[in-house]
This record gives structure tokens, sequence and C-alpha cells, in this order.
């Protein structure tokens, strides 16, 4: 909509490009001719000066327009850099895990393990009731229209973004916590409890992913780790802090379809598991498989924290985490 915005302006200014732009364009498309707008609207949006100001959405979505065509290709723009630092080193994972379970520092959260192996860890008391409220509060302001339909991936595009979808399999609404939501006082409260209890730097988080799921909605058997992350500067998710922000009357367990392990909503509540293995921390653990049942009674607000091998933040903003 705000594209659609700057689009109207745009065109209020000037109905089409002058001959000066158009022959331009034509030299760009010579020296790249692999090199394309995916968008109608991209020359009026770099008219409007969008390039500079929405950089990570235009140098890709909007190459051609924004002279970035050696940007749209996803081997120049998402090298990893060689000398990347990794968050968590073989063997870390096991010593993260018994440190909450036996540090007295970690004894404010209530951690329960209900799973060694794989690690799975229950924070009965990670948060207050009125932290997890702020959230919600935070997530529903403007009436809630920050909410969407939740989305799955489909494979990945030429230029190295992941495919969207859309479908049954899960049916919840999302609300990615950027921009005015990740600073609010209770989410950078809860981001930080996260790097200390984990020491994962903030920068290898993603954003806050703030959920809601309303009767009978829910998200089938799946698992966190994408596989083509491990190709990208951030590399795989290594772990999952969870959390619930809202207690359910009935249903909405987190289930771990192949542990026989369920956890039950609860408000301040949190779990701990990893995606990948303690021994290979790069490579995927499938054994933490899991699903979000359907709510039966009562609205499930809850928070997914994923927590990369590298630095998640700086890689995103030139569009090279998917």
């Amino acid at each position: 909509a705000f594209l659609d915005e700057v689009a109207a302006g745009a065109r209020a200014r000037a109905d089409g490009a002058s001959d000066e732009e158009d022959e331009v364009l034509r030299e760009r498309r010579r020296a790249w001719p692999k090199c394309k707008d995916k968008a109608a609207e991209c020359p009026l949006w770099a008219r409007a000066g969008e390039c500079a100001k929405n950089e990570r959405y235009m140098m890709v979505q909007c190459a051609l327009s924004c002279a970035s065509c050696e940007m749209q290709d996803f081997a120049t723009r998402c090298k990893r850099d060689p000398n990347a630092t990794p968050a968590v080193l073989p063997g870390q994972m096991d010593e993260m895990f018994a440190r909450i379970e036996t540090s007295p520092e970690y004894a404010r959260y209530a951690p329960r393990v209900v799973s060694r192996d794989p690690w799975i860890v229950v924070l009965d008391e990670f948060m207050s009731a009125d932290e997890a409220d702020e959230i919600v509060r935070v997530a529903m302001r403007d009436e809630g229209v920050h909410f969407t339909a939740s989305q799955g991936t489909s494979g990945i595009d030429e230029d190295g973004t992941l495919i969207p979808t859309v479908s049954s399999y899960r049916t919840s609404h999302t609300n990615w916590c950027e921009d005015e939501c990740i600073d609010q006082p209770a989410v950078a409260a809860v981001r930080q409890r996260v790097v200390s209890i984990t020491g994962v730097p903030d920068v290898n988080h993603e954003f806050p992913q703030i959920l809601r799921y309303t009767h009978s909605q829910y998200y089938n058997e799946h698992h966190d780790f994408i596989g083509e992350h491990s190709a990208m500067p951030c590399g795989p998710r290594v772990y999952t802090m969870f959390l619930y922000l809202s207690d359910v009357e009935e249903g909405g367990h987190t289930r771990f379809t192949q542990l026989n392990i369920s956890v039950q909503p609860k408000r301040g509540r949190a779990v701990l598991w990893p995606s990948t293995l303690s021994a290979a921390p790069m490579e995927q653990d499938v054994r933490t498989h899991h699903v979000a049942e359907p709510v039966v009674r009562g609205v499930k607000y809850s928070v997914n924290l994923w927590l990369h091998m590298f630095d998640f933040k700086s890689a995103n903003k030139i569009s090279c985490t998917g």
C-alpha cells in the first residue's frame, strides 16, 4: 500500500520517463541482459527516490530501475564472509542447555528439562504477565491490522529469495515485529534475555514473529530448519525460543511429534529447542519436528524467536536471508 502511494505521487510529478531515462534503461538492458524489474511500477518508485529509501526491497525487485543489476544475482550479493564467527561451535549446544539446567543464574526462569536427546527445555517463568500483555498490546496496535495470514515457503527464486505460500497447512496469523515494534520496552527486554540465556548475539536473531491462533487454527507438522539458509550468509536456524503470551482454555499445545512431548500454552512460559545437532551445529536435527495443535477454546498469542549461526540482520538488509 505504501509503495502504491509512492507510485501515485510519482505519476503526479511526471506522466512518464523522459527520453534520456528511457535510453539509460536501454543501456542497462544491453549491459545486463538478464536484469529486470519485477514490478511494472519500478520506474515510478525509482523516480520517487525509493531506491535509497527502501533499499532492501528495491535493489532486488527493481534492479533495472535502481542500477543494482549486479545485486540481483544471489551468488554475487550473498557471499558469506569466510571470517564470519559462528555462534555455536560443536559441543557448545550441550554446554548451554546443561548450564540452563544447573546454574543458579537461570533458576529465576524455572527451567524444566523435558528431553535431553535432543534437548528441550521449558522455562515456566521466562517473562512476567505484564511483559506478555504488553507484547500483545504492541502486536494489536492499529486494531490488529499488522497481522496477516501466516506463510510457508515453496522453494527459492532465481534471485535467492524464498517463495512464500499460504495454504491450509498453516492457518494462524503473523505479525513480524520490526520498525516501531522491535524496540518497545517489553520486546527489547525479552530479546536481551534470549541473548543472555543462549549466548547468541542479537544480530543473529530473526525479527520476532508474533502469532495469533484463534478457534480451530493450527500449524501441521513442520521443522524450523530451512535448508536454503545453509548457503546464505546467515546460516541455518540453530535454536528456536518459543514464547507463550496468553493462557489458552483448551488446545493449542506445541507437540513434538517424534518425541511424545507436548507443551501447554501458559502466559509467560517459553520453550527452547535446537534445530541442529550439537556435534554438527550446521546440520539439521530431524527429531525436533513439531506441530501447533488446533486451538479449541480461547486465543493463543505466541512468539517465534529464531536464532541463526551467523549474522542475520546484516544479511537481511540486502535480501540475503530468503
